[in-house]
């Protein structure tokens, strides 16, 4: 019978198999490059990208405890800085100016003019709501930096690795938390095939790596990180939904503001520890 129906030509059951290859390559291409990944494959490859991110985060902390030995943490934070921004393509500080920008200008921006192209005066109002946005997203890069600095210098030797690491992890994470089940804004082609194709098998695959490795990383505290880190970009895609729906920008931004959040609170954490 099976036979028979195979012949009369009924689609096979069952979910296509996990492009896996194909996937591992596109989360590397998002996370290092230097290749543009497709996002049909990259909605797939979201599945890997904490633990790609804790091989990063683990290679640059390692860098960071060797060098902390050399340099003065003045000197060592903004250098790491840059470090992890380079590091890793998916984020960086122009992620977060666009994906700022973006979120405060509305999809009215990405507009333009009318189809008819006539100009009228709400061509101005448009020019600055966008120059203001600008300002806004400028002043959140300048921030992110500063935050990013500050944490890095107040942390030193295992602790300021294991800082990198986590912030690596939760950075990726949160990028698949924005993708995963999204309404993406209208034209933006990328994210609308990301967020389709991310599926909760990749979610949820991503989500547990990141939790188990954040968990054995850093025990209690992990779960304090994994709680702020949730709650701000479960905000940010609620921001981004009423803003016209999350873009590629979007979730590049999420990375790296979880990375921020995770690097300020490991800081004050450890201080905290350290001082009880």
């Amino acid at each position: 019978m099976a036979d028979d129906s195979t012949e009369q030509g009924e689609a096979p059951r069952g979910d296509p198999p996990f492009p896996f290859a194909r996937a591992l390559r596109a989360a590397v291409a998002w996370l290092v490059g230097p290749d543009e990944p497709q996002a049909a494959d990259l909605a797939h490859g979201t599945a890997f990208l904490p633990v790609l991110g804790a091989i990063v985060g683990l290679a640059l902390g390692l860098l960071a405890i060797a060098a902390s030995d050399l340099l003065p943490g003045l000197l060592l934070a903004p250098l790491l800085v840059v470090a992890l921004a380079a590091l890793q393509r998916g984020g960086g500080p122009r992620a977060v100016l666009e994906g700022v920008a973006a979120a405060l200008s509305g999809p009215a921006i990405a507009a333009g003019p009318g189809a008819d192209g006539e100009s009228d005066g709400s061509v101005g109002e448009t020019a600055a709501t966008s120059l203001g946005a600008l300002s806004v997203a400028s002043l959140a890069v300048a921030l992110v930096l500063v935050a990013k600095a500050l944490a890095i210098a107040a942390l030193h030797g295992r602790a300021l690795g294991i800082a990198l690491v986590l912030a690596a992890i939760l950075g990726r994470w949160a990028q698949v938390v924005l993708a995963y089940g999204s309404i993406p804004r209208p034209g933006d082609a990328f994210a609308a095939a990301l967020c389709r194709g991310c599926a909760f098998r990749e979610f949820g695959f991503a989500s547990v790596s990141a939790m188990l490795l954040v968990l054995a990383l850093a025990n209690a505290v992990g779960l304090v990180l994994l709680f702020v880190v949730a709650a701000q970009t479960i905000g940010l895609r609620i921001l981004a939904h009423r803003r016209g729906g999350v873009t590629r920008t979007a979730i590049e931004a999420g990375g790296e503001l979880a990375e921020t959040a995770t690097l300020l609170l490991g800081a004050l954490l450890a201080r905290l520890l350290a001082a009880g």
